[in-house]
C-alpha cells in the first residue's frame, strides 16, 4: 500500500497586521484556501494561532499531529514548522523550476526585491540597487496613494495609480531629476498631479527593468517574476516583450505566499 505525505504551508506573514493570509495542503495533489473566500472579508489575515488552526480543522479536517511536515511564512503558528523567508516563498510559488526567480515587493526581511538561482541569492534589496533605487517602489505607490486621498485598501493604491498615471504625461526634464534621486526622495515631492504621477510611474518602471536587465543574461531565459510589484499589468506587456519566456503566476502577491512554502515542503522534505 501507498503511504500519502500530508504537508501544510501557512502563510501568516506579518500576523493580524498582514494580509492576504492562506493555506496550502498536499497530499498528493495541492490544495489551496485564501482564507478571505470563506471570512468575507477582503484581504484577510489571521487574528491569533487559534484561528490558524480552527481554518485548517474547519476546511482541510486536518489537526497538526498528523501533517508529516508543516512550513510558515511570517509570524510562528504555535506547532514545530520551518520557518520560509518571505522572498523565498514568493520564488516558489510558481510551483515551476525556472533559470531565475526576480521577486519585487513591498518590504519584508529580504528587502524589497531578490533575485534567485534556485535557492541561492544573487541580489537583495537589503544590499539594494546603490544610489538612486534606493527605497521601496511598492511602499512608495502605497504612499503617494494615501497623499493623493485614494480609497480602498493601502495594497490596491498601486493599482488605482496605475490607472491613474495614464492621464498625465511624462515630463522628461522632472524624469532627468528623479535619476539622480532616490526612491524614497522621488516619493516625497512636494506636490502631486497627474503629469508628475506619470513621470513617477515612469521612474519607478525604468528601476524594474533595470533589476532584470542587471540579472537575466539569456532574454529566452524562463524566468519566473513575483511579489506584490508583479501585479502592474503596464510593466509587465513590455517585460513579456522582452522576456517571452516570463512567467507570472496568477497569485503573485501574498496570497501565493503558502503555495510558495509548500512547495518548498516538497522539494526539501
Amino acid at each position: 500500500f501507498i503511504i500519502m505525505t500530508k504537508l501544510l504551508a501557512i502563510n501568516n506573514s506579518f500576523g493580524p497586521k498582514g494580509h492576504d493570509h492562506s493555506i496550502a495542503y498536499y497530499d498528493g495533489e495541492v490544495h489551496y484556501l485564501k482564507v478571505e473566500r470563506i471570512r468575507g472579508i477582503k484581504r484577510y489575515a489571521f487574528k491569533n494561532e487559534a484561528d490558524i488552526w480552527d481554518t485548517v480543522f474547519d476546511h482541510f479536517g486536518l489537526v497538526p499531529g498528523e501533517l508529516d511536515a508543516i512550513a510558515y511564512v511570517g509570524e510562528p503558528i504555535g506547532v514545530q514548522a520551518y520557518p520560509i523567508s518571505h522572498h523565498i516563498a514568493h520564488s516558489l510559488s510558481a510551483m515551476t523550476d525556472c533559470d531565475l526567480s526576480i521577486v519585487i515587493d513591498g518590504i519584508s526581511e529580504d528587502g524589497w526585491w531578490s533575485v534567485y538561482e534556485g535557492y541561492y541569492q544573487r541580489g537583495n534589496g537589503k544590499n539594494d540597487l546603490s544610489g538612486p533605487a534606493k527605497g521601496s517602489i511598492g511602499e512608495g505607490l502605497i504612499y503617494t496613494g494615501r497623499r493623493m486621498n485614494l480609497q480602498g485598501h493601502d495594497l490596491d493604491l498601486a493599482g488605482k495609480l496605475m490607472s491613474l498615471q495614464s492621464y498625465g504625461k511624462v515630463n522628461q526634464g522632472l524624469l532627468e531629476q528623479f535619476r539622480e534621486i532616490t526612491i524614497n526622495e522621488m516619493f516625497q515631492i512636494d506636490r502631486l498631479d497627474l503629469d508628475i504621477l506619470a513621470t513617477i510611474h515612469k521612474r519607478c518602471e525604468e528601476i524594474v527593468f533595470r533589476i532584470f536587465d542587471d540579472f537575466v543574461l539569456d532574454n529566452t531565459a524562463k524566468i519566473v517574476y513575483s511579489g506584490g510589484v508583479a501585479q502592474n499589468i503596464v510593466w509587465n506587456t513590455e517585460l513579456r516583450r522582452r522576456y517571452p519566456n516570463l512567467i507570472i503566476p496568477p497569485h503573485c502577491g501574498d496570497e501565493g505566499l503558502s503555495l510558495g512554502a509548500l512547495q518548498w515542503l516538497r522539494k526539501e522534505i
